[in-house]
C-alpha cells in the first residue's frame, strides 16, 4: 500500500470550487497530481515522502522530467511539471532539499491565419489597380494636386506599410512636413492630435509615429515637390477621394475597384504581409501595439552620441487646475485609527447611495469630503490627508492628470480602498514625501506584490500610478515608471516610456564607473559596472538583480542564470521565473569579468569557487554589502551612480535602470530578426552596425538559444519568455520600440520594391539614359528598382531636409564617476569585530575583507580594548578589574545585539547621528566621551550638579535621537532631607530640564549615601518593557543595551583622535 505524500505535496492538489466540486478542471488536474505522485514514489520516495535533506542531481531530474513526458500531450506535461517544480521549490525552502530545480513549462497559444481566401481573391483587385499604377509612370505626372494625393496615398499604403487611417491622413495633410533624408534611408516624425470629446475641442494630446519611406514613394515625392506646396497644412483630408480619383484618372474597371477606403487597406495590408512579416503588416494596421522613438532619442540611437534632452512634463489643463502648486503639505502623523477611514470612505460614497444603488453626484461628494477635512484634518495621518486631497481632485468636473470627465462617487471609493487599505500599512507613520525615487518604486512594488490576483496587481498598479502623477503635479515628488507593473489601455504612447540605450553610450556609461580599471576598479564601482551589464545585456528587472543568489548562476563553461523564487524576494509573477544563457548575451570579456566577481564573492564568504555549489548554505546574495553575504547592498548608492553614468554621457536626464530593460527587448528582437539579412542594416544609423549588433553575435544567439535562421513569428515568443513577459503582446506594447524600423527596412529590401521600367525611371528622376544604366550596374540588379535611383533624384533636396536635431550633439563627458562609500554600519563593525575576536583574523585579512584600511581597523580594535578595560569590575581578586566575558578571545568587548527594541534603538541613533552637519558632531563628539567616561555600570546614569550641564547632555540626547519619553530624571536624596525638600527640588529640576513628573524618581537610602544632596542623574528607560530601568527598589538602574552598545560603536568609530597605533598583527 502506498503511504501518503508529504503534505508540501498535498497542498498542491488542485481543490474543486465550492460552487460546483464536480467542475472538470479541478477533476483533470487532480488526475495529473495523482499520476505525479505515484510516479515520484515509485522512483524517489525520499522526495515523496519528504525527508528532511534529501538530494536530487540534475540528471536524475532530467531523467524524470522525460518519464513525465512520455504519451502525454502539451498540456498534460506543463501540469506535471510546474506541479513538481512548485513542490520542489517548497521542500527546498522548508525541508533543505538539495535539489536541482528544473524551469517551469511554457507554451505560446497559436496564431490564428493571416491568408484567408477571401483576402488572396482581394489581392487579384489590388494587382489590377497596381499594373495601372505602375503603366502611368512611365509618363508624365499629372498636375492636379487630388491625384497627385492620390500616387501618395497608394504608393505609401501598398509599398509603404501607412495602412493606418488617422496616421494616413496626418501624414497627407503634408508630406514634407517631419521630413528626414540621410544616405540610405528616410523617414517622416508624423504627430496627429488626439481630442477627448466628440466635437474635438478643449483638451487634447498630440500623438507621435515614425514612418519610414519605402523608395518608390520616396521618388514620387522627389517628383511631385514642385506641384505641392510645402508646408500646405490641409484642413480637410479624404485618403479615399483622392484614391477614387487617381482610379478614374487610370480608368480602372469598376469591377476591379475597392468598396472604400477599410477594404483597399484590407487588401495592402495582405499585400505587406507577403513580402515582409505577418506581425509586421499587423503593426502597420496597429492590430499590434508598439510605441516609436521619440524624435530626439532617435536621433541620439542613429548618431551614437549624446545629444541633449528635456524633461518633458505633464500636459495639464490650466482652467482647471490652480496656477500655483499647493506647498502645504500637512504634517506627518504616527497613525490614524481605522474609524476615520472609515468616515472618509463614507464622505466620498454615503451609505445611503449605496444602498439605493445609485451613483450620488460628485458635486455633493466633493462637499462631503471638503466639510470632512474641516472636522478631522488634525486627527488624519500625512496619507489620509493625500488621500483625501486626491478625491476631491477626482470630484473635479475636468481633471488635468486623469483626462475626460468626472467620474462617479462610487468609482472614487473604489480607486480610494484600491491603493489606501495596503498603503497605510506599508507606510505607517512615516514622512511619504520625504521618499526618494527608489523609496517610492520599492514601496509601490510592495503594495502591487501584497495584491492577490494577477487582475487585481494590475488595477492597483494603475492607480498607484495616477495617485503618483498627482503627487508629482502638485508637491514635485521624484518621477517613477510603472509600467512595468501594468498593461496600458488605450493608446499605447499615453502610458510607455519609449526610451532606449544605444551600445555607444551604453560603453560610455560603462567606462565611467570603472570599465577601464578592471578587477582594480573600487568594489561599489564594480558592483554598479555588472548590474548595469545585467541589465542592459539581459535585460533582468531592478528587483531581480538585487536578490540574485550565488547558486542561481550554474555552469563553468555555458553558464545559465535562473531567476526564480528565494528567501529574499518572490519573482512578479509566474512568467518572470526563468532561465538565462549568460554566454549568448554576454561576451567574452564581460563573461570573464562575471566570473571573477563569483570567484571573488566565494573568497570573501570562505569558500573555494570549485566547491562553492556544493555548500548547503545557498542564501548568499550575488551582489551584497561587504563582509554581510546575506545583506543586500544599498539600492541609492549603487542605482544612483548607473543613473548618473547614464545621464552624464547621453545628456538625457530621463534615464533610469528600467530603460536598460527596454533596450535590451528591442535591440535583442532587432537581432533575432535581422540576424539572417544583411541588406536591414541602413549605414547611416550606427546604432546598428556596432558589434553588439554583428551578424556574429546573431549567430551566437542563435546558437545558444536553439532558434532556427530562418525568420518567423518564433522571434516574438522568445523575447518575451528571456524578458519574462506573459505574452508577445506585453513585450511588443512596453517594450520594442523597434517596429517601425523593421517595418521601414522590410519595405527596402529588393523583393519588396515593385519593378519599374526605364521610362518610368527617366520620368521619376530626370537623369540621362546612360546614368540609369550606371546606376543600376553599381547596385547589382537586373531590374529597374527604385532604390537604385534615390541619389540622384534628391540630390538638390538632401540638404533642406537634414535633421535640425545633429546641430545639437554635444560632447560626451566621461568623466569617471566615484560612488562614495556608506558611512560604517554597526551591523558590519560588530562583524568586524567578531572576525577579530571569535575568527581570529589577522588585520591584513579583514581589511581585503571590508575594504577598509588597515590603520583605522587598528584603530577601532584599539578603542575596543579601551573600552574593555573601562567595563570592567574591580574586586578584591581582582584589582586591575575582573572581565564579563571569556579571556580567550582577542577582543570579547561588545556583545552583539538581541532584543527588537535595542536593534530598533541602535539603527535610530546611528541614523540621526549620521544626518547632523559637522558643527553638531563635534558637540556629540564632546559627550559621547563624557558618557564614555562618566557612565557608571553599578549605578546606571549620568549624574549632574549643574543645571546648564545637564540641559547640554538632554540636547546631546535629541540630537542622536533618544525620544522625549525615553529619558528619566532620577533625583538622589542624601541624609538629613525630608521627603518634601527632596520633591521639590526634583519637581524644580523637572521643569528646568522640561521632563515631565511623571518621568521623575526618587532615589533615597543607599544610592544617597554616596552622593551629595541635589544630585541628578539622568538614564534612559525602555518604553517597550524589553529592556530598561528597573523599578524594583534595590534592584541595580541599568540603561537599555541598545542605547549603550550604539554610545559603544560611535566611540569606536571615533576618529577625532585617530594616532597611529602600533602593535597589531
Amino acid at each position: 500500500m502506498m503511504i501518503k505524500p508529504h503534505k508540501i505535496w498535498l497542498g498542491l492538489a488542485p481543490r474543486p470550487s465550492k460552487n460546483n466540486p464536480r467542475s472538470q478542471p479541478a477533476v483533470r488536474k487532480r488526475i495529473q497530481f495523482r499520476i505525479l505522485m505515484r510516479l515520484l514514489h515509485g522512483s524517489f520516495p525520499e522526495i515523496y515522502a519528504g525527508v528532511i535533506g534529501a538530494s536530487w542531481t540534475k540528471q536524475e531530474a532530467e531523467d524524470f522530467c522525460d518519464v513525465l513526458r512520455k504519451d502525454a500531450p502539451g498540456h498534460i506535461y506543463k501540469q506535471r511539471r510546474n506541479l513538481l517544480v512548485q513542490g520542489l521549490e517548497r521542500g527546498a525552502g522548508q525541508l533543505g532539499w538539495q535539489v536541482y530545480i528544473p524551469a517551469p513549462v511554457t507554451y505560446a497559444t497559436r496564431e490564428p491565419p493571416h491568408f484567408t481566401g477571401d483576402a488572396m481573391r482581394g489581392l487579384g483587385k489590388l494587382r489590377a489597380f497596381e499594373s495601372l499604377f505602375l503603366q502611368s509612370l512611365d509618363r508624365p505626372l499629372t498636375d492636379g494636386s487630388s491625384i497627385l494625393l492620390g500616387y501618395l496615398a497608394f504608393s505609401a499604403s501598398v509599398y509603404g506599410g501607412l495602412l493606418s487611417r488617422q496616421w494616413l491622413i496626418a501624414w497627407l495633410r503634408d508630406p514634407f512636413e517631419g521630413l528626414v533624408f540621410e544616405e540610405d534611408i528616410a523617414w517622416v516624425e508624423i504627430y496627429r492630435p488626439v481630442y477627448f470629446n466628440k466635437e474635438h475641442s478643449g483638451e487634447c494630446i498630440s500623438l507621435h509615429k515614425r514612418w519610414f519611406i519605402d523608395p518608390l514613394t520616396l521618388l514620387i515625392l522627389g517628383r511631385i515637390r514642385l506641384s505641392i506646396q510645402i508646408g500646405s497644412n490641409r484642413l480637410r483630408v479624404d485618403p479615399w477621394q483622392y484614391l477614387t480619383q487617381l482610379m478614374d484618372h487610370l480608368q480602372l474597371d469598376i469591377n476591379h475597384r475597392q468598396k472604400n477606403l477599410s477594404d483597399f487597406l484590407a487588401m495592402a495590408h495582405t499585400r505587406i504581409s507577403l513580402y515582409s512579416k505577418p506581425y509586421l503588416a499587423d503593426y502597420a494596421i496597429e492590430k499590434i501595439k508598439s510605441v516609436s522613438l521619440p524624435a530626439d532619442v532617435w536621433a541620439r540611437v542613429r548618431v551614437g552620441h549624446a545629444v541633449p534632452i528635456e524633461l518633458r512634463a505633464l500636459s495639464l489643463d490650466s482652467d482647471f487646475i490652480p496656477k500655483e502648486k499647493s506647498k502645504n503639505i500637512k504634517q506627518a502623523v504616527t497613525d490614524m485609527p481605522p474609524a476615520l477611514w472609515a468616515k472618509l470612505y463614507e464622505a466620498i460614497h454615503p451609505k445611503e447611495c449605496r444602498a439605493r444603488k445609485e451613483g450620488g453626484s460628485s458635486a455633493s461628494s466633493k462637499t462631503a469630503v471638503q466639510i470632512f477635512l474641516e472636522l478631522h484634518g488634525s486627527k488624519m495621518s500625512q496619507l489620509g490627508w493625500l488621500i483625501a486631497q486626491w478625491a476631491i481632485m477626482l470630484f473635479t468636473y475636468k481633471r488635468g492628470i486623469r483626462k475626460g470627465s468626472k467620474i462617479a462617487p462610487s468609482s472614487v471609493r473604489t480607486y480610494v480602498t484600491t491603493i489606501a487599505r495596503k498603503l497605510q500599512v506599508h507606510v505607517g507613520g512615516s514622512d511619504i514625501m520625504a521618499l526618494n525615487e527608489c523609496e517610492f518604486y520599492a514601496l509601490y512594488r510592495d503594495v502591487i506584490e501584497s495584491k492577490c490576483g494577477e487582475n487585481n496587481k494590475q488595477v492597483t498598479a494603475m492607480r498607484l500610478a495616477e495617485f503618483h502623477d498627482f503627487l508629482v503635479y502638485y508637491w514635485d515628488v521624484p518621477k517613477i515608471d510603472l509600467t512595468e507593473f501594468y498593461r496600458g489601455k488605450g493608446s499605447s504612447d499615453l502610458g510607455v516610456d519609449a526610451n532606449i540605450v544605444c551600445p555607444s553610450i551604453y560603453q560610455y556609461a560603462a567606462n565611467t564607473l570603472g570599465k577601464r580599471y578592471g578587477a582594480r576598479a573600487p568594489r561599489d564601482n564594480l558592483i554598479a559596472l555588472l548590474i548595469m551589464m545585467l541589465g542592459f545585456r539581459c535585460g533582468l528587472r531592478r528587483a531581480e538583480v538585487m536578490t540574485i543568489l550565488c547558486s542561481d548562476i550554474c555552469g563553468l563553461y555555458n553558464p545559465v542564470l535562473f531567476i526564480r523564487h528565494n528567501p529574499y524576494a518572490y519573482k512578479k509573477s509566474d512568467s518572470a521565473v526563468r532561465k538565462i544563457h549568460l554566454k549568448a548575451f554576454l561576451t567574452h570579456n564581460e563573461l570573464t569579468r562575471l566570473k571573477e566577481w563569483i570567484h571573488l564573492r566565494g573568497h570573501e564568504d570562505g569558500i573555494e569557487y570549485q566547491t562553492q555549489w556544493e555548500k548547503k548554505n545557498q542564501k548568499r546574495l550575488l551582489f551584497c554589502k561587504a563582509g554581510t553575504p546575506f545583506e543586500p547592498i544599498d539600492e541609492r548608492q549603487i542605482f544612483g551612480a548607473i543613473h548618473q553614468a547614464l545621464r552624464q554621457v547621453s545628456a538625457d536626464p530621463s534615464l533610469h535602470f528600467h530603460t536598460l530593460r527596454h533596450s535590451f527587448a528591442s535591440w535583442f528582437f532587432y537581432r533575432l530578426e535581422s540576424g539572417s539579412q544583411t541588406s536591414w542594416r541602413p549605414k547611416s544609423v550606427s546604432a546598428l552596425n556596432e558589434s553588439m549588433n554583428s551578424m556574429r553575435r546573431c549567430l551566437v544567439e542563435h546558437h545558444h538559444l536553439q532558434i532556427d535562421l530562418r525568420i518567423n513569428r518564433k522571434a516574438l515568443y522568445h523575447v518575451a519568455l528571456v524578458c519574462g513577459h506573459s505574452s508577445p503582446e506585453m513585450s511588443l506594447r512596453h517594450y520594442i520600440h523597434l517596429l517601425d524600423l523593421l517595418l521601414g527596412c522590410s519595405t527596402m529590401r529588393n523583393v519588396a520594391q515593385p519593378i519599374l521600367t526605364l521610362e518610368a525611371v527617366l520620368n521619376l528622376t530626370d537623369i540621362k539614359k546612360a546614368m540609369a544604366y550606371r546606376l543600376r550596374q553599381k547596385a547589382g540588379m537586373d531590374q529597374w528598382l527604385p532604390s537604385a535611383f534615390i541619389a540622384p533624384a534628391w540630390k538638390q533636396l538632401k540638404h533642406q531636409f537634414k535633421d535640425p536635431r545633429l546641430n545639437q550633439l554635444s560632447a560626451v563627458n566621461i568623466s569617471d564617476i566615484i560612488i562614495e562609500p556608506l558611512p560604517i554600519e554597526w551591523r558590519t563593525v560588530q562583524s568586524i569585530l567578531e572576525d577579530r575576536s571569535v575568527k581570529r583574523m589577522a588585520v591584513s585579512d579583514i581589511s581585503a575583507k571590508y575594504t577598509i584600511e588597515e590603520q583605522k581597523l587598528k584603530h577601532w580594535f584599539s578603542r575596543a580594548n579601551e573600552l574593555f578595560g573601562m567595563r570592567t569590575r574591580k574586586t578584591k581578586a581582582h584589582p586591575n578589574g575582573k572581565p564579563r566575558h571569556r579571556v580567550t578571545a582577542l577582543l570579547p568587548f561588545p556583545t552583539g545585539l538581541t532584543s527588537p527594541y535595542d536593534i530598533e534603538m541602535a539603527d535610530r541613533i546611528f541614523s540621526f547621528t549620521q544626518k547632523r552637519v559637522p558643527q553638531k558632531r563635534e558637540l556629540i563628539h564632546q559627550w559621547l566621551n563624557h558618557f564614555i567616561h562618566h557612565y557608571s555600570p553599578k549605578g546606571g546614569d549620568i549624574r549632574f550638579t549643574d543645571e546648564a550641564n545637564a540641559i547640554e547632555y538632554l540636547q546631546f540626547l535629541t540630537m542622536i535621537g533618544v525620544r522625549k519619553e525615553e529619558m528619566k530624571l532620577l533625583h538622589y536624596r542624601g541624609k538629613g532631607r525630608s521627603a518634601e525638600e527632596a520633591k521639590l527640588q526634583a519637581d524644580q529640576w523637572a521643569n528646568a530640564l522640561s521632563i515631565p513628573v511623571d518621568q521623575c524618581d526618587l532615589i533615597k537610602a543607599t544610592f544617597g549615601q554616596q552622593r551629595g544632596n541635589g544630585t541628578i542623574g539622568i538614564t534612559i528607560s525602555s518604553i517597550t518593557g524589553v529592556s530598561g530601568v528597573r523599578k524594583k527598589r534595590k534592584a541595580k538602574l541599568s540603561m537599555p543595551y541598545g542605547f549603550r552598545y550604539a554610545l559603544y560603536i560611535l566611540y569606536i568609530l571615533d576618529d577625532a583622535h585617530h594616532s597611529e597605533v602600533k602593535g597589531l598583527k
